[in-house]
């Protein structure tokens, strides 16, 4: 058998993968802001706006605040039965995941502290530290990024924050300390000589958390995000470098493979042996000692050997983004790229072409389970910038060494500067071009598995079909006649074959290759399209204390308010991701109740943001709220920045009606028009959903006196009277929701937006006791997630989505 290797690595994949499914996350039964203190060693040292983050390892837990630790070890023990219980039964729970330590305890995971600025704190030290525990978020709603499931397959357990240093041992890692000094004493020296210091220091030292915002979204939307870690391209330059380099000096071969692959130990150590520089550098270490003994070097043994040490090292790495990039990225390179070698030939400049298709081909669908967004323009663009990093990162490295010793090194630093900036004019100039992003929206697994099935049959086809021709019983001298037949017949066709033979058959065989790719491409993006286009859905997205919900009818996409008190950057972390994991790349309406922050500040923030793919359709306001902002005399006003991004703004009043597809309608049944309000809330625009066979009422923050006001219009009040859905006004505070409104409306559902644990005790017990008694099944956004109510038919389908759902449900 070819590559044993492979296959039971194939099979170890699935297995592990089968074990993760059945495992829960790690749940360390502390509350947020318990009071603990640790003894640990620093492994990692980043300074951020916010002060120092430092990865505490070999942590031990000394004392946990004895007042919190009380009250959870009483609530522990009252609910150890039921959990116990529900082990039993839930095949989810067949790991044990509840972990609550016991002082001086190992914790066998890492730690990320925050300090403040004053704290000095060096990597290899032995410290005792004290701080507030804050558990690691989950996701909570669709397309959200999930902290918990990401930090947990880095190992780390949870969050120290407000952390104070209290005391620091004697005992120091000398090897560790001394690596991280050299990369201080290099980030300095880019700090000190490099313009892209930032990129340098991200690039070369791995210190990511410094990095931008604006260059590492720009990077990341151009497909070149791989350059920003440290990656087998980083190692294969500089550990090849090194090793020509010594056998070039007449250095033996063997001392010049321990050297090389010593160095980049040293290397991997001091920039955080982060999974690609792992995986980089036991493939690294695999091909020089093959060299040095004399035998080939098979690039996806190799591979498959590293998955299988990692993997037994850090089983929770698989569910890694990085992880599952940097091996199929390998992949594509050891399967595609030699396909497409013997279809159309070799050479350097054809290897340039052929190394980025590669990888893109293999890694979409990893990408797009991330990111829901692909650019166009990536392979052209690793195209033109990847040949000129192996310049920055020697000269970077020669510069940040040399540097440190001679306080004159900015000259090592003047292409590297230029190329980096080339670098980014690239990726400015593709930004611009017409349909540089597509959303794609979030992957089934079912496409996955399509997609990648489709792929290896394209590659492997004519190897499965000359397998099964051979096993045909027919006898060896028909056999080795039929072979000799076919050899000679191929021989003399090349023979008489002219030049314009031969390029007719490398056009046709590129435009299969092309029409494999656009197969694989609509493997991924028709399934998504189509099911946006027959779907009626509402999702309400847990933004804290806020509303914000997503109508999506029939391909027509409505955005109804969209802002938080208590959450920062709703837009680019909740609402954002949201919409692109759908598949929406515009927004067809946008409706805002009424102008509070809570309501509008994410709205706001989307349309102003210079990163965002989306495109926008009209944006709908009350008739108060239209000229309070016309009057706004901000150089930045709504209205200017909606003019800037092609966003009409008009106004909706009572009676106006807004046509959907398959005879859906939104009708808008308050403010009347020429109607002002001194509180904002009372100003709330309500609207009313309907269906085919379905109503939903949106009723902004409507307080109890203008519900009053709504019921006295006899047409409104029949049009709400027993309606399916009712969106509750003012996140459930007892000043909304009326006894006599309820007894109209009757909703057979009720949302509630509401953060968890917010300081206005919303909802109220008055108005859930309210929904109760209305016949009301209520679900909110602190307990559930997100909430989805999808329309089929005449029926109503409910679902809750992210940690918080699953918290609830144990």
């Amino acid at each position: 058998m070819k590559r044993p290797l492979c296959v039971v690595c194939l099979i170890f994949f699935f297995v592990m993968l089968g074990l993760l499914k059945l495992a829960d996350l790690p749940v360390f039964v502390y509350e947020d802001g318990q009071k603990l203190s640790l003894e640990a060693a620093v492994s990692e040292v980043s300074k951020t706006e916010y002060g120092q983050v430092i990865r505490l390892t070999d942590v031990s837990v000394i004392w946990a605040d004895q007042n919190q630790n009380s009250n959870q070890e009483a609530n522990l023990n009252s609910n150890q039965e039921t959990i116990n219980r529900q082990n039993k039964s839930n095949k989810q729970s067949i790991f044990s995941n509840q972990i609550h330590l016991q002082p001086n305890t190992n914790l066998h995971m890492d730690v990320i502290a925050y300090l403040g600025e004053a704290e000095v704190v060096r990597t290899g030290q032995r410290v005792r530290i004290t701080g507030v525990f804050q558990a690691l978020k989950g996701a909570t709603n669709p397309g959200q990024f999930d902290q918990r499931l990401y930090q947990t397959s880095q190992n780390v357990a949870f969050y120290l924050k407000k952390a104070k240093v209290t005391d620091v041992s004697i005992q120091r890692n000398a090897f560790v300390e001394t690596l991280a000094h050299i990369r201080e004493r290099m980030a300095e020296v880019f700090v000190r000589d490099a313009v892209h210091a930032e990129l340098f220091k991200t690039m070369i030292l791995g210190l990511k958390r410094e990095l931008s915002q604006g260059i590492k979204s720009l990077y990341q939307k151009s497909g070149i995000s791989h350059l920003l870690a440290i990656s087998a391209l980083h190692l294969s330059i500089i550990g090849m470098s090194v090793y020509r380099l010594l056998k070039k000096l007449g250095v033996p071969l063997f001392l010049s493979t321990i050297l090389s692959v010593s160095l980049l130990v040293c290397f991997g150590q001091m920039t955080g042996s982060s999974i690609s520089t792992i995986r980089a550098l036991i493939m690294f270490t695999i091909s020089v000692f093959a060299m040095q003994i004399g035998r080939t070097y098979d690039l996806l043994s190799a591979l498959a050997f590293s998955f299988m040490v990692m993997i037994v090292y850090r089983p929770r790495a698989m569910q890694n983004t990085g992880f599952a990039l940097s091996f199929s990225a390998v992949l594509g390179i050891g399967i595609v790229l030699p396909y497409l070698q013997n279809r159309f030939g070799k050479g350097k400049i054809r290897n340039m072409l052929y190394a980025p298709l590669s990888v893109n081909l293999f890694t979409l669908p990893v990408l797009l389970s991330s990111y829901y967004t692909f650019s166009t323009y990536s392979i052209i663009i690793n195209l033109i910038v990847v040949p000129f990093m192996g310049i920055v990162l020697i000269l970077g490295i020669i510069g940040g060494i040399v540097g440190c010793f001679c306080q004159s090194a900015s000259y090592f630093f003047i292409i590297p500067d230029w190329i980096l900036f080339y670098y980014e004019k690239v990726c400015l100039f593709a930004q611009r071009l017409p349909g540089g992003t597509i959303v794609f929206g979030k992957l089934g697994t079912w496409q996955i598995v399509l997609y990648y099935g489709v792929l290896l049959l394209v590659v492997y086809g004519e190897i499965i079909v000359d397998r099964l021709h051979q096993w045909r019983p027919i006898d060896e001298f028909a056999k080795r006649n039929h072979t000799a037949d076919r050899r000679e017949k191929k021989v003399d066709g090349q023979k008489r074959k002219t030049k314009q033979q031969k390029r007719m058959e490398l056009a046709i065989e590129a435009g299969k290759c092309l029409l494999a790719c656009l197969t694989l491409l609509l493997i991924l993006y028709l399934p998504g399209q189509i099911a946006g286009r027959t779907t009626c859905r509402l999702t309400m997205l847990d933004i804290g204390q806020g509303d914000c919900m997503c109508l999506q009818v029939y391909g027509t996409t409505i955005l109804i308010d969209g802002g938080s008190s208590s959450q920062k950057d709703i837009a680019q972390y909740q609402i954002e991701p949201f919409l692109k994991s759908q598949g929406i790349a515009k927004i067809d309406y946008i409706m805002l109740s009424h102008p509070d922050e809570d309501h509008i500040n994410g709205i706001m923030a989307l349309l102003a943001s210079e990163q965002t793919d989306l495109s926008f359709g009209t944006l709908l306001v009350t008739e108060q709220t239209y000229e309070m902002w016309r009057e706004e005399l901000q150089e930045q006003s709504v209205f200017e920045i909606a003019q800037n991004i092609g966003c009409d703004v008009n106004v909706m009043k009572q009676g106006d009606l807004l046509k959907l597809p398959k005879n859906c309608e939104i009708r808008c049944l308050f403010p009347r028009k020429g109607e002002t309000f001194s509180d904002t809330n009372d100003d709330s625009m309500v609207l009313l959903f309907s269906g085919a066979h379905q109503r939903v009422l949106f009723t902004g923050d409507l307080s109890k006196e203008r519900e009053q006001q709504l019921l006295q219009n006899e047409t409104v009040r029949e049009l709400i009277s027993n309606v399916d859905v009712l969106k509750v006004s003012h996140h459930g505070s007892s000043s909304g929701s009326s006894k006599q409104f309820l007894q109209i409306v009757k909703p057979k559902v009720a949302l509630i937006s509401c953060g968890e644990g917010n300081r206005y005790g919303h909802p109220h017990g008055e108005t859930l006791e309210r929904l109760k008694d209305a016949g009301a099944k209520v679900l909110r956004t602190d307990e559930a997630g997100a909430i989805e109510v999808l329309f089929r038919d005449e029926k109503v389908a409910l679902s809750e989505y992210g940690a918080k759902a699953q918290r609830k449900r144990k």
